[in-house]
């Protein structure tokens, strides 16, 4: 990797083998004026300790004995001819932009200028002055400008820049154009949320990606942007501030207010959004899993299709894990139940309780935590191994049986909620469950197969002969 100024540590040896002490930690830079230095300003920016400058007939950065004078003009910082001809641009963005103006325009290059001052009346944008901002200047490598307003005839053109003066060797024009682009609005979805915020919502559209700067307001609360591409913008609500409500929804690309296509605009003038009541929960079924959860869960409640990506959370010691849920329609959805923070080498056999139960829908605080739901975690079940070869012999006929325990939760239902099942080999058996063992009716198979056991939570393998 090429590096221009590299500090070393510096020891001074006498007599061939004394070292002499250091003990200011004194350092020696070592520097290569050419290195990363491949333009007259980014010459012209090395710490002038280093004394480089610019050799204009060797087109090098280097030391000014190593310049021929008689056949180079030699350029530096502290010379009274230090100015770096020939500036370059090589990249603007964006290349579009609203022609009410405000785009802020990035423009990259080479020698643009080694003060401010240099470039700070010196940009025009497609014709339009774009004034440089002092915040967004890096000597000699990059100036950034505000667009001014353009007039209905100017529609593209090049990046032009003067550096201190506009005289031909000190004018750069870019080889790609500016457009002046008149967005347009098209629709949103989804059209409704919950009055907490949190939904995030697609504004569909054309040549959205234009200008640099979008903010969007949903009545006088802000949306929060997320992305945008030539077709829609992204951006999530945030709570209403005025209850339930529809509010018209304004969209503001740089000094410009984007509006909806003329056809659209005839139904109603401006994008609405409706602010409706926050999902409640009602009633949960089953109020119990095991420590590693993932048993299925159904919810009933309102208005729980507002909600895009709903979550079910359980925090115990200090650690919380969260699930997926789907929601079915406006008044149901079902989730896998969340784990446990338990390990499972050091769980009891006693039900635990956890310290918070609740679901993450969008902004809606009110529903991650559940004060009254007695949801309760049983211990995950136990088998015991086959014997130490992890082996069962049987004779053909002869039923499975895997001893344990906790097999059954001591809740109504807690069998079919788990729903076990075994497969011998690639063969499912009939099953019977009691809380310490399991009766799997074997099918008619003869050899070694592997059986594995689920109860959609947790697999368990082992082994059998028949």
């Amino acid at each position: 990797m090429e590096i221009n100024s590299l500090p070393v540590e510096l020891t001074v040896v006498w007599n061939g083998n004394f070292n002499i002490d250091n003990p200011a930690q004194n350092k020696v830079h070592l520097y290569k004026c050419g290195a990363m230095r491949d333009s007259c300003g980014l010459c012209l920016k090395a710490d002038p300790d280093y004394r480089c400058g610019w050799c204009e007939g060797q087109n090098q950065c280097t030391l000014k004995h190593h310049c021929p004078i008689l056949e180079s003009r030699w350029l530096e910082l502290s010379g009274s001819g230090g100015k770096c001809t020939n500036p370059k641009i090589t990249e603007i963005s964006p290349v579009r932009g609203p022609r009410e103006g405000g785009t802020r325009v990035t423009i990259r290059g080479e020698n643009l200028g080694l003060e401010f001052r240099d470039i700070a009346s010196q940009v025009k944008v497609a014709g339009v002055e774009c004034v440089p901002l002092v915040e967004g200047y890096i000597p000699a490598e990059q100036i950034v400008c505000e667009m001014g307003e353009a007039k209905l005839s100017q529609h593209a053109g090049n990046v032009d820049i003067c550096v201190a003066e506009c005289k031909p060797e000190f004018i750069a024009k870019s080889s790609q154009y500016y457009y002046f682009t008149i967005l347009t609005l098209f629709d949103l979805s989804p059209k409704r949320g919950p009055v907490s915020g949190g939904t995030q919502v697609t504004i569909t559209g054309k040549n959205l990606n234009a200008g640099s700067n979008v903010s969007v307001l949903f009545g006088e609360q802000p949306c929060i942007f997320h992305w945008r591409t030539a077709d829609y913008i992204v951006c999530n609500t945030t709570a209403s501030s005025n209850g339930l409500q529809k509010v018209d929804v304004s969209v503001k690309v740089d000094k410009a207010k984007i509006h909806r296509e003329l056809e659209k605009a005839k139904m109603h003038r401006e994008l609405e959004f409706e602010y409706v009541d926050d999902p409640t929960i009602l009633k949960i079924e089953p109020e119990w899993s095991i420590v590693s959860g993932n048993t299925p869960i159904t919810i009933w409640g309102t208005n729980l299709n507002l909600i895009q990506n709903p979550q079910i959370r359980a925090k115990y010691g200090g650690k919380e894990h969260i699930n997926v849920c789907e929601v079915q329609n406006d008044t149901e959805m079902t989730c896998q139940a969340p784990a446990l923070a338990v390990d499972p080498n050091n769980q009891s056999d006693l039900a635990e309780r956890p310290d918070e139960f609740g679901f993450i829908l969008d902004n809606v605080h009110s529903l991650l935590i559940l004060n009254k739901t007695n949801f309760t975690y049983y211990p995950n079940p136990v088998f015991e191994t086959f014997n130490p070869s992890g082996i069962l012999e049987l004779k053909p006929g002869t039923p499975v049986i895997l001893k344990g325990k906790n097999l059954i939760p001591p809740v109504v239902g807690g069998n079919a909620k788990l729903n076990y099942t075994v497969l011998v080999g690639e063969k499912p058996c009939a099953v019977t469950v009691s809380d310490v063992q399991l009766l799997c009716e074997s099918p008619n198979l003869t050899g070694r197969y592997k059986v594995m056991v689920s109860n959609g939570a947790n697999t368990r393998k082992g082994r059998c002969g028949l």
